[in-house]
C-alpha cells in the first residue's frame, strides 16, 4: 500500500490569520514526489541543523542560542507538557525553515503539488511529522502554531478538528497572565453585540477545514481559553479528555462529557461572561 500524508495548512498569507479554506487532514493516497513534474533541482544547500527537546530544526543559516525562534520553541515544549500533562511526542518533529516565501513556494509546488500557498504548514507523512515554514516577520507565530499540531498528532492522535485547531490558536500566542488573542476576542465581542450564541455541538459536528470560517476558529480558540482560564475542573476536564483522545478508538464528544457535570446553558453563558471579561481586560492594558 503507499503511504498516505496528512497535511494541514492553518496559515494564509494575509494578515488576518488562518484562511476559511484551510486544509485538514488531507490524505493523499500517493507516494512522496509521485504527482511531481521530472524538474532538475540545483544541489541542495547547506542547512544548519539544531535538536531542541523532541524539535529537530534545519535552517538555511544558523540561529543564535539565544534567536527568539529557539526560545519560543523551547519554552513551546515545556508549556505544552505542562499545561496539557501530556507526555512528550514519541517521535521527534521536523522542522524546516525556509529563507524566504519564494523558496517555500518553490518547495511546496515541487513536492505538494496542488496544495495552496502558506507561510507554514504541518505535513505526517509515512509517519514522520514534519513542519515547514517561511522565515519572515511571523515565523514565531507560525512555527508555534504548527508545531502544536504535531506535538497533537503524536500525543493524542484522535484530537478532533476544533480542538485541534483551538489549542494551535491559543498556543501560538506566547504566554501572558491573560493569553488573549485580541483578533479573535474582538470578532466574537462584535458578533456577540448581533446575538451570536457559542455553540460547541457545532463546532464537533466539522470534519473538514472547507466548512471553517474566521468566526470558527476565533470561536475554537474561545472553548480552549475558557477550559483553561475559568476554574480549575474545567482544565483538568480538557486534560481528560486529551488522555480519551491518545488512547479511545472513537472519543466521546467533550461537550457530552461536560454537560453532565455542569448545565450546558449555564456554560454557555459563562463562556460569554468570560468574553467579556477578556475584552474589559484588553481595554485597561497599556498598547
Amino acid at each position: 500500500m503507499k503511504p498516505t500524508r496528512s497535511v494541514r495548512f492553518p496559515r494564509s498569507n494575509g494578515p488576518s490569520g488562518p484562511s476559511p479554506g484551510c486544509w485538514w487532514l488531507l490524505a493523499l493516497a500517493c507516494s512522496v514526489g509521485c504527482a511531481a513534474p521530472q524538474v532538475r533541482l540545483n544541489a541542495p544547500e547547506e542547512l544548519h541543523r539544531v535538536e531542541l527537546g523532541r524539535l529537530v530544526l534545519e535552517s538555511p543559516f544558523p540561529l543564535a542560542s539565544d534567536d527568539p525562534v529557539l526560545e519560543q520553541l523551547g519554552q513551546l515544549q515545556r508549556e505544552l507538557a505542562a499545561t496539557l500533562q501530556l507526555p512528550p511526542p514519541e517521535r521527534a518533529i521536523q522542522v524546516r525553515l525556509f529563507g524566504s516565501q519564494e523558496q517555500l513556494d518553490a518547495f511546496r509546488q515541487l513536492r505538494y503539488v496542488g496544495l495552496p500557498a502558506r507561510r507554514a504548514f504541518f505535513v505526517e507523512e509515512a509517519g514522520r511529522l514534519q513542519v515547514y515554514a517561511a522565515w519572515g516577520p511571523r515565523v514565531v507565530e507560525d512555527l508555534r502554531h504548527e508545531v502544536v499540531h504535531g506535538w497533537l498528532h503524536a500525543a493524542a492522535p484522535r484530537v478532533p478538528l476544533w480542538l485541534d485547531e483551538g489549542l494551535a490558536e491559543y498556543f501560538e500566542v506566547p504566554p501572558s497572565p491573560s493569553r488573549i488573542n485580541a483578533t479573535h476576542c474582538q470578532l466574537l465581542l462584535g458578533r456577540m453585540a448581533l446575538g451570536w450564541q457559542p455553540d460547541l455541538a457545532r463546532l464537533q459536528r466539522l470534519n473538514s477545514p472547507l466548512e471553517i470560517t474566521q468566526q470558527d476558529y476565533a470561536e475554537c480558540w474561545a472553548w480552549v481559553h475558557f477550559l483553561l482560564h475559568s476554574r480549575p475542573q474545567r482544565a483538568e476536564l480538557l486534560r481528560a479528555y486529551l488522555r480519551r483522545c491518545r488512547h479511545a478508538q472513537t472519543p466521546e464528544p467533550l461537550a457530552a462529557l461536560w454537560s453532565r457535570r455542569e448545565p450546558w446553558p449555564q456554560v454557555q453563558a459563562q463562556l460569554r461572561a468570560h468574553l467579556v471579561r477578556l475584552g474589559a481586560t484588553r481595554s485597561r492594558s497599556p498598547r
